[in-house]
């Protein structure tokens, strides 16, 4: 964390030059508030969100059934490329709900080339 000259009034555009810049957003506060942000309620946090789609290309095993992480990946142009996994956020009920959606879809061919050898076998 960065503290900054003040910038009376200019939050939106605060904001959006942190979201240019890649930062995970800024902390403005109340007028005349001089005091550090873990010093009380006077300061917010304006958190940047992104968001981007993804398709559901695969899934690996892990610690828990029936899955433990999604295998995702995003088109590029016309290649549809490795993006990452997701094994977080899922209920046990949602892993079941999943995974009963895309376990008839399961194919032996790949459906992307780039993955790293190092998340595993991955079912497609």
């Amino acid at each position: 964390m960065r503290y900054s000259e003040h910038f009376a009034g200019r939050g939106r555009e605060l904001l959006d030059a942190a979201r240019e810049k890649g930062l995970e957003g800024s902390l403005p506060s109340r007028r005349r508030v001089a005091t550090h942000p873990s010093a009380g309620t006077d300061w917010i946090k304006l958190k940047v969100t992104t968001q981007q789609d993804f398709i559901i290309c695969g899934y690996i095993l892990g610690e828990r059934e029936p899955f433990g992480a999604l295998v995702l990946g995003y088109h590029k142009g016309k290649k549809l490329v490795y993006a990452g996994n997701v094994g977080s956020g899922f209920t046990q009920q949602t892993l079941k709900t999943t995974y009963e959606k895309i376990e008839p879809l399961v194919t032996k061919k790949p459906t992307l080339s780039d993955v790293p050898r190092e998340i595993g076998t991955v079912t497609w």
